[in-house]
């Protein structure tokens, strides 16, 4: 019936569950056609802060096509990249990250019937602010550090304040002129970070 039928539903829901993702004081409104469900209006508690967020999901024959413009405020990076399974990224991971974060995005990527990001799918635009924020234990960072900053600490890395831009295209990001200021160093940032390779 869901795959033939069309509806249109407004959520009002206490508590949501997905995986490890759990949100409270869930709102939205969803339509649905034959290969298509919009997402509107959604509205959200998670990890201490609130998501908002719009878009669709197109059915394919191997993969859906996840279209999602979100607004992130003030949640705890370490609980939401948990919830998220690190967003299928390797390097950036929970056990990471530290810090309050506040993010806008506006990102195409596919999904598996299971609802589950695709690594290497995600394309588009992804504005970050991190307040009191670490980065702990981060292998790149720590495997420079050993021959260039030999008596800093680079094991957790505390930072007040990280306002930054970038572009995913799949397993690549841009990397916009940003500057990083924290307890172990002080960096003007801007290239490509490639995910397996190509930095």
């Amino acid at each position: 019936v869901l795959q033939k039928g069309s509806f249109e539903m407004h959520l009002r829901v206490a508590n949501v569950h997905y995986f490890k993702f759990l949100a409270t004081d869930v709102h939205a409104d969803l339509l649905s056609t034959e290969d298509l469900v919009v997402i509107q209006n959604v509205g959200l508690k998670h990890a201490g802060g609130f998501l908002r967020l719009s878009g669709s999901v197109t059915k394919g024959d191997t993969t859906n096509k996840l279209v999602l413009k979100t607004t992130v405020s003030h949640v705890d990076v370490h609980e939401f990249f948990n919830a998220f399974d690190n967003f299928g990224l390797k390097d950036f991971t929970a056990d990471n990250l530290r810090g309050y974060l506040s993010a806008r995005t506006n990102i195409k990527a596919e999904m598996s019937d299971q609802a589950k990001i695709i690594p290497g799918s995600i394309n588009g635009p992804l504005d970050v602010n991190l307040q009191n924020g670490a980065l702990i234990n981060f292998n790149p960072i720590g495997t420079v550090g050993r021959f260039a900053f030999p008596f800093r600490d680079l094991k957790n890395i505390k930072l007040q304040t990280l306002d930054a831009h970038f572009d995913v295209h799949g397993d690549m990001i841009t990397i916009y002129p940003l500057k990083f200021s924290s307890s172990a160093l002080n960096m003007d940032v801007a290239d490509v970070y490639g995910l397996k390779n190509g930095t």
